[in-house]
């Protein structure tokens, strides 16, 4: 996934990719923050990941981040966005709370001011390559507004999670507002022949 993330953003000259999923639980901040910490472990690639997660954030407590401003603060502009950004070793800066303050979500995420501070975050940080860990596609209207702000998207699915159906609705949504990269395939489990004879 890496390689093909590196070589599409070369390829085709972009710089943001949102991660999604059809609903909550499919796995999605992991891939995220799995892709953000394997694309700048590479010399020349700088990474910011941001958890757009409001309602389920998980960046923060998957990395032990406790930051002093929570993500809602920074959408509205009420902190320095290097108050806010932690540099994790040389190539990885991540924004992330571990809580919301309670805001409208959808319309903090849908307004001028979060569209405008993620800009300011694209021009200063000046990154090769910023991850969105953006909501659920299918619970609430909170990933459609941000959409428009990224590049490319990686749908992730849960298998025994995400029905086909919401998969397929997933899929045509991304497509007719960005570049959907891929699908990504999580949870999966599976028994060799082998072991499932071993089982019986």
């Amino acid at each position: 996934m890496r390689t093909k993330v590196l070589r599409s953003s070369r390829e085709e000259n972009w710089r943001t990719i949102g991660i999604t999923s059809p609903a909550p639980g499919s796995g999605k901040a992991t891939v995220a923050a799995n892709l953000a910490i394997s694309l700048s472990k590479h010399e020349k690639v700088r990474v910011v990941l941001i958890d757009l997660d409001l309602r389920r954030p998980r960046i923060a407590p998957m990395l032990a981040h406790k930051g002093q401003y929570t993500t809602d603060e920074f959408l509205l502009g009420q902190c320095l966005i290097e108050d806010f950004f932690v540099r994790i070793g040389d190539n990885l800066a991540i924004g992330a709370s571990p809580e919301t303050g309670g805001a409208n979500f959808a319309e903090l995420l849908h307004g001028n001011s979060a569209a405008q501070m993620l800009e300011l975050m694209r021009d200063d940080l000046a990154a090769d390559i910023i991850i969105y860990n953006l909501p659920s596609l299918l619970s609430g209207d909170d990933c459609l507004g941000l959409l428009p702000l990224v590049e490319t998207s990686l749908l992730v699915v849960g298998a025994e999670h995400d029905t086909i159906t919401d998969i397929d609705v997933c899929e045509r949504q991304l497509q007719s507002r960005t570049k959907l990269l891929g699908v990504v395939l999580n949870k999966c489990r599976y028994k060799t022949e082998q072991y499932a004879n071993f089982q019986t």
